[in-house]
């Protein structure tokens, strides 16, 4: 299930029509929206904002939230992303 590599992530991500948001975001959207918590960490590493909005106005925690990947939120909580957050909704 995690092992799109480059032309695939690319397509994966092709729906994300967000020019602000830079690749790595759209990387990390991708993965936890696909629940793949082993691309998590690196992509943090490398510098993916944990709390950027994206144009549906949750951040990447509430995004696993939605989704139910517990280990993602898990890993994001552990690495800074701030569980006080609102949507851009509320």
């Amino acid at each position: 299930v995690c092992r799109a590599q480059g032309a695939e992530r690319n397509r994966l991500i092709s729906f994300l029509p967000q020019p602000e948001m830079g690749r790595l975001e759209a990387f990390l959207r991708t993965e936890i929206m696909r629940g793949c918590v082993e691309r998590v960490v690196p992509l943090i590493l490398e510098g993916a904002q944990l709390d950027f909005r994206g144009p549906d106005g949750y951040t990447e925690l509430q995004l696993a939230v939605l989704h139910g990947h517990q280990a993602i939120v898990e890993q994001l909580l552990k690495w800074g992303a701030d569980p006080t957050l609102l949507t851009m909704k509320e």
